[in-house]
């Protein structure tokens, strides 16, 4: 089966793109919340999902794995997933930034990488990342949000 693998799923701009999409292909549900994810896909046919922190960089490489045991191809990758923290400057808690930067930076070029590595299941794969306005105008009180999006906006090309 061949799905649409979509991060950042449960909620905005990652769960309309799911809706959308859901309406035509069978999609693989990336998220930390296993409840939420599960809410979404009730009641949905050739509907996947699976748990993950895309915090930690080593548990990308399981939601490959998964699609290994369940024969599942990867179509498409579509990267909604990102943490913001909106607070003043003077405030940002120091031990929000690796998070913060490994989802929405590096844990999207972990899933490419993986995506090459697992070729088998990824077959003349497409890859989409979305970012954020943010990346070209920074609101008030997103500055760590802003400079993790630029990054992504940059590689993948606007």
């Amino acid at each position: 089966m061949e799905v649409y693998l979509v991060t950042g799923a449960t909620s905005g701009i990652g769960q309309s793109v799911y809706n959308r999409l859901s309406k035509q292909y069978s999609c693989l549900l990336v998220a930390r919340n296993k409840d939420k994810l599960n809410k979404l896909i009730e009641g949905r046919t050739n509907q996947f999902c699976y748990a993950c922190d895309l915090a930690i960089t080593e548990d990308i490489k399981k939601i490959f794995q998964y699609c290994v045991e369940q024969k599942i191809k990867i179509k498409g990758l579509i990267y909604c997933a990102g943490l913001s923290n909106v607070c003043d400057f003077a405030d940002i808690p120091s031990k929000s930034y690796p998070d913060t930067f490994s989802v929405n930076v590096f844990a999207f070029i972990e899933m490419c990488k993986y995506c090459f590595k697992y070729s088998d299941l990824c077959d003349d794969v497409r890859i989409m990342a979305i970012s954020s306005i943010a990346a070209d105008r920074a609101s008030a009180r997103q500055a760590v949000y802003a400079s993790t999006r630029l990054p992504v906006l940059i590689g993948m090309g606007k």
